[in-house]
Formats: C-alpha cells, structure tokens, sequence
C-alpha cells in the first residue's frame, strides 16, 4: 500500500485498506463526507482569517492612538521594491495641507 493510501481515512474510505473497489453507496458515502469535511475546513479558515484581521485592524488603530505608524517589514521592501516603500513613506508623513 502507496504512503497516500496508508493516511487516508479508513472509515470513509474502507476499500483501500481492504484492496477492493468500492461499491456505489461507499462511494457516494465517501463523497459526501469528502465534501462536507472540505466545506468545513474551508468555513472554519475563512473564519480564522476574518477574526484574524480584525483583531490585526484593530491593534492598528490602538497604536495610531498611541502615535505608532505603520511601516513594512523589510521582506516586503524587497518583495515589492523600493519605489512602493517611498511612496508608502510620502503618503504617510505627508503633513496636512490648510
């Protein structure tokens, strides 16, 4: 048995294990709960993610408060160039016009 084989769910999938086809209802069991547990993942990251970034919004504006300004982390530079970062530093200490 390949290393795919021997980390798949012997409960939903347990023809592999026993070197078979599967029958029509096994199958259809099997792509029912591949997809629910897909939807799942999916509804449980996208939740992670939508906390997550308000949690991150969040302290950002706490440390505006506080005089903090943001800045990119040196991989961005380097990622996306030096004139994106200059121009981020233009916007952001550009003084208010009266």
């Amino acid at each position: 048995m390949g290393t795919v084989a021997q980390g798949l769910d012997r409960r939903r999938f347990p023809w592999f294990a026993q070197d078979r086809e599967p029958t029509v209802e096994e199958r259809e069991r099997a792509v029912l709960a591949s997809a629910v547990l897909l939807a799942s993942r999916r509804v449980e990251t996208e939740r992670r993610n939508v906390s997550k970034s308000a949690q991150e919004q969040t302290v950002r504006e706490a440390l505006r408060v506080h005089g903090l300004q943001e800045t990119y982390p040196i991989a961005h530079v380097l990622a996306h160039g030096l004139q994106e970062l200059l121009a981020f530093i233009d916007a952001t200490h550009a003084s208010p016009r009266s």
